[in-house]
């Protein structure tokens, strides 16, 4: 585990800008067609600041996670900023980890080894 790089980070400033996310969906017509996940959704993530995504079951919020943290690429619109430069996908994944909500993880381990 290579705790010197995840203490050394001095953290990311996050900013997206009018996000909207468009998923193909059947229809009750057996058809395909676009629905929106996310709409024109803007927000900013500072460091060293707790922040709470909160919303109903189906808001969006698991949706947003997965778009902004690249999980999710395709249908995605909209401007994501990582210290104020273009998301680098590759330089985001190395500084940062998302752990989805359905991941199994383990009891014994902490924060970091789970990581």
């Amino acid at each position: 585990m290579e705790f010197n790089r995840v203490l050394s980070n001095q953290g990311l400033d996050l900013r997206f800008d009018d996000l909207t996310y468009r998923v193909n969906a059947w229809t009750d017509a057996f058809k395909i067609e676009k629905k929106i996940i996310l709409q024109g959704v803007s927000g900013t993530f500072n460091r060293s600041q707790l922040c709470a995504i909160i919303g109903c079951s189906g808001s969006g919020k698991s949706s947003l996670l997965n778009a902004l943290s690249g999980y999710k690429t395709n249908g995605c619109t909209g401007t994501i900023l990582i210290n104020n430069k273009p998301q680098d996908l590759k330089f985001f994944k190395k500084q940062s980890c998302y752990i989805m909500q359905e991941d199994q993880l383990h009891l014994q381990l902490t924060v970091i080894e789970s990581m």
